[in-house]
């Protein structure tokens, strides 16, 4: 008897050792997968650091381009206004060229034109203008984004 008491003693001892052995086998390897996690970690908030730097600089850099475009389309707008000043003023001049060569061809209905018409005429202009400012500022700005790009290569 002492033989068969002895016997499950040892295997309830062998059994007590393998699950022992097993809850190690587990606990060690939890332990390595937190090692690897707070590596992840470690890497995803170096990352975030990273993005979060790059996310600074595209931003300074939009603010740039903005100031920059502001001051394009401020240069632009001054040049418009001289070149429309100085073709008036040498549409004035024609006009006063024409009026002191020949006065007596000038014809008086020629000269009353429908204010309507005028407006209408004004308004395309405009709209023209409009239209070629517009395209005038894409080009401007594209030009600008490929010179910034080439600075900071």
């Amino acid at each position: 008897m002492r033989n068969g008491a002895l016997t499950k003693a040892l295997r309830r001892l062998d059994l007590a050792v393998g699950a022992l052995e097993a809850t190690a086998g587990r606990m060690a390897e939890a332990g390595r997968e937190g090692a690897d996690r707070d590596d992840e970690i470690s890497l995803l908030s170096d990352d975030r650091a990273r993005l979060a730097g790059e996310l600074d600089q595209l931003n300074a850099r939009a603010v740039r381009l903005e100031a920059i475009n502001r001051d394009v389309a401020r240069r632009l707008d001054t040049a418009i206004d001289a070149i429309r000043g100085a073709l008036a003023q040498e549409e004035r001049a024609e006009d006063e060229e024409e009026d002191e060569g020949d006065p007596e061809e000038e014809d008086p209905e020629e000269e009353e034109e429908d204010p309507e018409e005028e407006e209408e005429e004004d308004e395309e202009e405009s709209e023209e203008e409009d239209e070629e400012d517009e395209d005038s500022d894409e080009e401007v700005s594209e030009d600008e984004d490929e010179e910034e790009d080439g600075d900071e290569d």
